[in-house]
């Protein structure tokens, strides 16, 4: 998942090749919604789809999404990052906490 959202991470470049414009890249982050989310019954933002600072760090350009369980994509812009976590086997609901530690240890490392 986190290779797949390298050229988005890398600002639509990536090892030399483009994949996406520069211009496509940043109209991910044009807000389309900020606001309770009722199916999640949570405030959240999103830009053109992904949810707008889903690992809550300090970077301003980052997106990604999570999903049933505990699995999370993170593409961060500005440290040029794409992280993702999958699971097997998937623990119902969002009780699953690995995620959590994991983004955790990731951003850890980037503030070092």
């Amino acid at each position: 998942m986190a290779l797949c959202h390298t050229p988005t991470a890398c600002g639509g470049t990536v090892s030399g090749v483009t994949m996406l414009s520069e211009e496509g890249v940043s109209r991910i982050f044009d807000m389309q919604y900020e606001g309770p989310d009722l199916n999640l019954l949570s405030p959240q933002k999103f830009g053109m789809g992904f949810a707008l600072n889903p690992g809550c760090g300090p970077y301003r350009r980052e997106c990604g999404w999570g999903g049933w369980g505990g699995s999370l994509a993170i593409i961060n812009l500005d440290a040029q990052m794409s992280f993702g976590y999958v699971m097997n086997p998937m623990i119902g609901g969002d009780v699953d906490t690995r995620r959590h530690r994991l983004v955790s240890a990731v951003y850890d490392a980037l503030m070092a």
